[in-house]
């Protein structure tokens, strides 16, 4: 059956497969190096970059804005990978409108899955002031989030008319 998914899969799909798996293995990269950086540099306390904006190190035991914190940790992990394995097979049947986003989504996803393995909670660092700290994987997220509606919102392309039903409308019109 693998064998025949395979055949059928066009060189569009393999395209699109690719820059999913790429956007995965990016934010989860990145976000992994920037949490290794945190924990090792920022214990001593915050470190301010420019205006409200600094390096703080924290930890969430809670999904989005701390929701859920009270809860059993192997909860939210049980729940978290039911979510990336439903996001991750729909990515990959192509069913997103791109998969850049889907990969952005799925690769936060994942690297705050992973974080949240080790001690319950999810490594943040990056602290504005007036909004909760968050952490490379958020930022990842939100991107693919802001990037799937805006995909959505795009006008379907509509492949050029060619052979023998465009030349009948054609002299249709004339």
């Amino acid at each position: 059956m693998i064998a025949s998914q395979r055949a059928t899969t066009t060189p569009s799909a393999r395209r699109q497969r690719a820059l999913l798996l790429a956007a995965v293995v990016g934010a989860a990269s990145i976000d992994g190096v920037t949490k290794l950086a945190a924990k090792a540099t920022l214990d001593d306390g915050p470190t301010h970059i420019i205006g409200p904006i600094a390096l703080k190190l924290g930890h969430n035991s809670g999904v989005a804005f701390g929701l859920g914190a009270t809860g059993p940790a192997w909860i939210v992990l049980a729940v978290t990978a039911v979510v990336i394995a439903v996001l991750a097979a729909a990515a990959w049947q192509g069913r997103f409108a791109s998969p850049l986003a889907a990969g952005l989504i799925l690769g936060g996803a994942v690297a705050n899955f992973v974080d949240r393995i080790g001690d319950g909670a999810v490594t943040d660092m990056i602290d504005v002031g007036w909004w909760p700290t968050f952490n490379a994987a958020d930022i990842a997220i939100t991107t693919g989030v802001v990037l799937l509606v805006l995909a959505q919102l795009r006008p379907a392309a509509h492949p050029a008319a060619t052979g023998p039903a465009s030349a009948a409308s054609a002299d249709d019109r004339a």
